[in-house]
Parts: structure tokens; C-alpha cells; sequence
């Protein structure tokens, strides 16, 4: 009868990532959120539902999952939701370098640092600038780092026109 296409099965499937993320089965809620977003590209809960399905994947250690889910958010997203876009590459980046792959790290956060500067909130500036100065740092790239570094304290200089 084709029910798997109507709404309520379509948001369904949402639900269930949600309901396996409450009770922290967390590679079963990735599954669900990372089907809804395949099947229902254009619904507003899709590109949240990829993000969500990226930290989980992060956070279980199946990276070459979530950067597969991160390349997908890109094409999908990465022009009608640069906030979000900004946030996964932000992730994936700071995922990178935690885990010592400086380099990987760089190249993420040096690629996507126009965009974060232009579409995150400012705490999110603030900590990819820091971890792109860090990852310069590690690769022995002491002006780049140094150049990342004066921007956070810069940043800080007057700290009302933030709000």
C-alpha cells in the first residue's frame, strides 16, 4: 500500500533515531537519523538529523562513517544551511585534532575557517580559530599559529560588542 511514503511513516523513522538516542543506543539512532536524511532530503528536519547522526558517529569512534555522513551534509547542505555546515566542519575538525591527526585537522578547519568566521556564533570562532592555531602549532607552523592565536585574543578586546 506504500505507507513507508506518507508523512507520519516518514517522520517516524525520525522518531526512532530519536527514541534509540534517549535511551543511548547510539549507532542505532545514527542508522535511523542517517536513513531519514537519505529519504527525505528536503524535510526541515533532515540536515539536523545529519548532523546528529555526524556527533554520534564522532563519538562512537566510526570516523570514516561520519566523515562519509559529514561529505554528504556538504553536498546536501553545505549553501542552504551554512550554520550547520560551519558546525560539522568545526566537529570533524576538533575530532581530528583530539585525536592527533594535526594535519587532517588543519587542512579541515583551514578550509572551512571562512565560512565558521561567517556563519557560526561567536564561541564557535573563537574555539576553531584556537584549534586551527593548535593544529599550525603541532605542525610546527609557528607564524600561522601565531596568526590564529592573535585573533582569539583579539576576539577578546572588547568583549560587550560580542553579545
Amino acid at each position: 500500500y506504500n505507507l513507508h511514503r506518507t508523512d507520519p511513516a516518514k517522520k517516524a523513522v525520525h522518531e526512532i533515531g530519536a527514541n534509540y538516542q534517549a535511551i543511548a543506543v547510539y549507532e542505532d539512532a545514527a542508522v535511523y537519523y542517517e536513513r531519514f536524511a537519505a529519504e527525505n532530503p528536503t524535510l526541515p528536519k533532515a540536515p539536523e538529523a545529519l548532523q546528529d547522526a555526524i556527533v554520534l558517529r564522532l563519538g562512537l569512534g566510526q570516523e570514516k562513517q561520519a566523515m562519509a555522513d559529514a561529505e554528504q551534509f556538504t553536498k546536501s547542505y553545505g549553501t542552504t544551511q551554512p550554520a550547520l555546515a560551519a558546525r560539522v566542519s568545526f566537529a570533524i575538525g576538533s575530532h581530528l585534532l583530539e585525536k592527533g591527526d594535526h594535519a587532517a585537522a588543519r587542512k579541515r578547519l583551514a578550509d572551512a575557517i571562512s565560512s565558521i568566521d561567517r556563519h557560526a556564533t561567536i564561541d564557535v570562532q573563537i574555539q576553531a580559530h584556537a584549534l586551527l592555531g593548535r593544529a599550525y602549532d603541532k605542525l610546527g607552523m609557528r607564524t600561522q599559529a601565531l596568526a590564529e592565536h592573535t585573533k582569539v585574543r583579539g576576539a577578546w578586546a572588547n568583549p560587550e560588542a560580542m553579545t
